[in-house]
């Protein structure tokens, strides 16, 4: 069982997506073979702290959206999210990777160069064979 989840409410939930609940019921299910555990008190409870943190949240992420980012930042009084155009989950470029050691090495968000953003290219899709050979 998992006691954040209302296995009635799936139907809605997942009405009008792609797949439909199809993956989150199979998951459910297989819950139900899983050995028990417990959760110490407190768990769901935001973590809060003021040790700096730099939050990245992919604009097209489906399995950690923006809006996870933005939640977690609120409890950590040092933090900065910032929601990353045209990427998905852990997807880095080099404006990323160096947004991530800048950010190491100040051990600070404060001052923190983000303006290679402003320059993500636009996603584009091959259709067809002969476009991935430009």
């Amino acid at each position: 069982q998992m006691p954040q989840f209302d296995a009635g409410a799936l139907p809605a939930a997942a009405a009008g997506t792609f797949i439909g609940g199809f993956r989150l019921q199979r998951e459910v299910s297989a819950c139900g073979e899983w050995v028990r555990g417990w959760l110490p008190q407190g768990f769901w409870q935001p973590v809060k702290s003021d040790v700096p943190a730099l939050i990245l949240s992919g604009a097209l992420d489906h399995a950690t959206p923006p809006r996870y980012g933005e939640h977690l930042a609120g409890s950590l009084a040092r933090s900065r999210h910032l929601v990353l155009p045209n990427r998905g989950h852990n997807d880095t470029d080099p404006c990323v990777s160096g947004m991530i050691e800048a950010f190491v090495q100040a051990a600070s968000v404060d001052g923190l160069d983000t303006s290679c953003l402003a320059k993500t290219e636009d996603l584009s899709f091959a259709l067809r064979r002969e476009e991935l050979m430009n």
